[in-house]
C-alpha cells in the first residue's frame, strides 16, 4: 500500500511531506516518531487533542498531502494570487481597488476597480505614485502562505524596501486595506481577515465547512497568521457568534480577549454577519470549477475584499476546536478523493 500510495502521489511536494515541516523541538524525538508514523507532524500533539478524540477523528497532514492537488489543474490558477484580481474582474468590488501584478520586477498588468492601466515598466516610480493616492501598498509573493515575504509601504517607507522584491519570483501589489470599525476596535496594528474552508458537498454542492477569524497582534506584524503571532477565533456560520481565540507559540494558548487591546473575543457576534455570509456565498458561487479550498477575505467599509483562495489550506486550522472527520460528510468527501487515514504506513 505504501508504493501505491507513492505511485500515485508521484512528486517531490508530497514525497518530502514531513520534511516540509520536520522534527519540532517542542515535542520529544520519540513522541515525533509515533506522530510521523501516523502521518502527522511533531506540531500536531500542540493542538489536538488526541485523548479525547482519537487519532483517526483528525485529518492527518502526510494524507491530505497524498490527496494533492485536489482541484486538479486549477489549482496551478488559484495558487498564483496575482490571477484573483483577474478570475473576479467582473466582480471587481470583491478585489482590493489596485492589483500590480510582477513577474521579475516586469509589470504583467496593473488592475484599478476592475480597469486596465497603461503604465511603464519603472517599479520605484508606480509605487511612488500609488503611494500618494492609496497612503499605503501591501506587497506579497505570488505563490507563498503563512504571510511569508509579505510587507506593507507606507508613504515613511524608504524605497529601498523595493530591494526585497526578488529579481526571480512574482508579486502582487495592492492596496493596503482598512479593517472594518469592530475589526479595527480588536486589533487595529495590522490586517484582520477571515479563513472560509469550503468542500464539495455530494448533495449540496459547494458549501462552507468551517470559518475562522483570524487577528494580527503586536508580535505579528503586518500580518495575522497564527504561524506569525496571530490569533484566530472559530467563527458559528449560523450566528456570527466567535469562540475563544487559538494561539500557538511554545504551546498552544486560550484567549477570551485580545492580548492588545483587550477587546473580549469569546462570544462577540461580528456585525451584520448575515450580509457577510451571503457575500461569502456570492464569492463561493464563482468558484463553481473548484472541490476544496479557503477563501481569506478581509472585512472592510467597503465589503469584504477577496485576498487569496488556498488551493492546499493548513489541516490544523480548521481542528483546532473539533476534528474534520467528525462530520460525516466531509469524511466522506475525503475518501472519495483518496484520503486513507492513519492505518497507512511511510
Amino acid at each position: 500500500m505504501k508504493k501505491q500510495q507513492k505511485n500515485i502521489a508521484g512528486s517531490s511536494f508530497i514525497e518530502n511531506w514531513y520534511e516540509r515541516k520536520g522534527p519540532d523541538p517542542r515535542v520529544g524525538a520519540q513522541r515525533a516518531q509515533e506522530l510521523k508514523d501516523m502521518g502527522f507532524h511533531a506540531a500536531a500533539d500542540l493542538v489536538y487533542d488526541f485523548d479525547k478524540y482519537g487519532y483517526d477523528a483528525y485529518a492527518n497532514d502526510r494524507d491530505f498531502f497524498y490527496m494533492h492537488p485536489l482541484n486538479g489543474w486549477f489549482t496551478k490558477l488559484i495558487d498564483d494570487k496575482r490571477f484573483i484580481p483577474i478570475l473576479f474582474r467582473n466582480l471587481h468590488h470583491y478585489i482590493p481597488d489596485l492589483s500590480i501584478a510582477i513577474e521579475k520586477r516586469y509589470i504583467r498588468y496593473i488592475l484599478e476597480s476592475g480597469s486596465v492601466v497603461q503604465h511603464e515598466n519603472d517599479l520605484e516610480s508606480l509605487v511612488e505614485k500609488y503611494l500618494e493616492k492609496y497612503n499605503a501598498l501591501f506587497v506579497k509573493p505570488a505563490g507563498l502562505s503563512g504571510g511569508r515575504g509579505a510587507f506593507r509601504i507606507t508613504q515613511n517607507t524608504p524605497m529601498d524596501v523595493l530591494k526585497n522584491i526578488h529579481p526571480d519570483h512574482a508579486y502582487l501589489i495592492s492596496n493596503f486595506l482598512q479593517n472594518e470599525a469592530y475589526s479595527q476596535n480588536i486589533n487595529p496594528y495590522n490586517a484582520n481577515t477571515l479563513r472560509a474552508y469550503f468542500y464539495r458537498h455530494k448533495k449540496d454542492g459547494l458549501k462552507f465547512f468551517r470559518i475562522f477569524h483570524r487577528f494580527g497582534t503586536k508580535m505579528s506584524q503586518d500580518v495575522d497568521n497564527i504561524s506569525s503571532g496571530g490569533m484566530a477565533c472559530e467563527i458559528n456560520i449560523e450566528t456570527g457568534k466567535m469562540s475563544k481565540a487559538t494561539a500557538i507559540m511554545q504551546t498552544r494558548t486560550h484567549h477570551d480577549y485580545h492580548p492588545d487591546t483587550k477587546h473580549r473575543l469569546t462570544d462577540f457576534i461580528i456585525p451584520e454577519w448575515e450580509n457577510k455570509l451571503h457575500q461569502l456565498n456570492e464569492i463561493l458561487s464563482n468558484l463553481f470549477y473548484l472541490d476544496f479550498g479557503a477563501l481569506d477575505v478581509a472585512p472592510t467599509p467597503e465589503g469584504l475584499k477577496i485576498l487569496e483562495i488556498n488551493s492546499l489550506p493548513s489541516r490544523r486550522l480548521i481542528q483546532y476546536n473539533t476534528p474534520a472527520f467528525l462530520d460525516s460528510d466531509f469524511k466522506e468527501f475525503c475518501t472519495a478523493k483518496g484520503y486513507q487515514g492513519t492505518s497507512i504506513g511511510l
